[in-house]
């Protein structure tokens, strides 16, 4: 091989607002690992690396805000859907810490940069705006939904979860010729076959009795006044539930409390590593909207009852499963455990969803968005000499 023909590097950049950034940041990594080994790939979260006061101020904020004024942050999201006065000066804040970016990017030398959020899209468009680099950049959109946040002129290739989204942001105005369809990526453990008889003796669950599995994302965001005692009283038959809290520990202590009271089968975890196992092993799962988690449940055949939509994206996910009569919705704490029951007891509507989901599945997006981003790697990337603040 000739030692000065130089290996083509790919720089992921993603955040930890939420899981699903990460997940499909990691999903994409996985595929070009497997598929391209001789690429080198590096994650890497801006808000950490380089504007940690912020990134940790506006963490706490938003999920602050997310679990106490939901409503605020929907009334947010959709007063930025399209761009306005308010959108700009809310990507404003992508110029901070902006000038470390520069420089790690300069120092990593990448042959092309992908982004699954928003904040790092947007401070890739800054230094592509101002000529600080030529890199092709490429965005990866982690819902269904369109928003004005998501939008950067300087984008190279757009790659979005479906054909709603695609509509979507040609209407506001994005190159139809920059967006690709190839699903939302997610790890390929969600795709593969699994022994759900071998799965239930493993984690020591009755093949009997049907399995309910409870999960709020990564933050584990469940409603104040939802009750296991409840959803299990209204069952029509014994029933096994598993439920997971993520990060969110005041919930895994509520959770602790009320079913030492409980008598049915109750599996309480925290953040988990295999929700692929969970997901096979269950009958009806009860989840928030977020995108990488329904992806998941759609890829699995997983029956969902959506529950707890913080709106803004959330609602448009809810929406778009909706659209394709392929989840239930839940408007409260009561209609979820009357949904539950419902659901548990009519094979025929967990059915009749499943096929439903099969008509929108790409189980194989991560490889698809792998394929594209090979596709379009450059002989070599650019970087001009000049301060980024000369264009200031």
């Amino acid at each position: 091989m000739n030692e000065n023909v130089k290996r083509d590097k790919i720089l992921i950049l993603t955040s930890h607002y939420g899981a699903g950034h990460w997940q499909a940041a990691s999903a994409i990594q996985s595929a070009l690992i497997t598929q391209y080994p001789s690429l080198e790939t590096v994650i890497i979260d801006p808000e950490a690396a380089f504007r940690k006061f912020y990134g940790m101020v506006s963490h706490k904020l938003f999920i602050g805000t997310v679990k106490r004024l939901p409503y605020l942050y929907d009334y947010l999201y959709q007063k930025t859907r399209t761009p306005n006065t308010l959108s700009r000066f809310l990507k404003g804040t992508n110029h901070l810490g902006i000038e470390d970016f520069l420089s790690w990017i300069k120092s990593f030398d990448p042959s092309l940069v992908v982004s699954t959020d928003p904040v790092s899209s947007g401070m890739t468009a800054i230094l592509k705006k101002r000529g600080a680099v030529d890199i092709p950049f490429i965005t990866v959109m982690t819902d269904y939904a369109v928003h004005s946040y998501w939008v950067n002129e300087e984008v190279d290739q757009i790659f979005v979860g479906s054909e709603s989204v695609r509509q979507g942001l040609w209407q506001l105005g994005v190159d139809d010729a920059k967006i690709k369809v190839t699903g939302i990526p997610i790890n390929p453990k969600f795709s593969r076959p699994f022994n759900r008889s071998a799965l239930l003796k493993k984690h020591g669950l009755n093949e009997e009795h049907p399995v309910i599995l409870i999960t709020g994302g990564g933050y584990g965001l469940f409603g104040h006044d939802f009750s296991i005692r409840k959803l299990i009283d209204v069952m029509p038959c014994p029933v096994q539930v598993i439920i997971v809290c993520g990060h969110n520990h005041n919930l895994y202590k509520k959770m602790e409390r009320e079913i030492k009271t409980i008598s049915q089968p109750i599996y309480l975890k925290k953040y988990v590593e295999n929700m692929e196992e969970l997901m096979a092993m269950t009958d009806v799962m009860i989840t928030k909207p977020g995108g990488l988690s329904i992806t998941e449940a759609v890829s699995m055949n997983i029956p969902m009852i959506l529950y707890q939509s913080l709106g803004g994206h959330e609602q448009e996910n809810t929406d778009y499963l909706l659209a394709h009569q392929a989840a239930v919705f839940a408007e409260g704490d009561e209609d979820l455990y009357r949904h539950v029951a419902k659901l548990i007891q009519d094979p025929l509507k967990r059915k009749t969803l499943i096929e439903n989901m099969k008509t929108i599945q790409r189980t194989q997006a991560a490889q698809e968005a792998a394929k594209l981003i090979k596709a379009y790697l450059p002989v070599q990337a650019e970087y001009p000499s000049f301060s980024l603040y000369q264009y200031t």
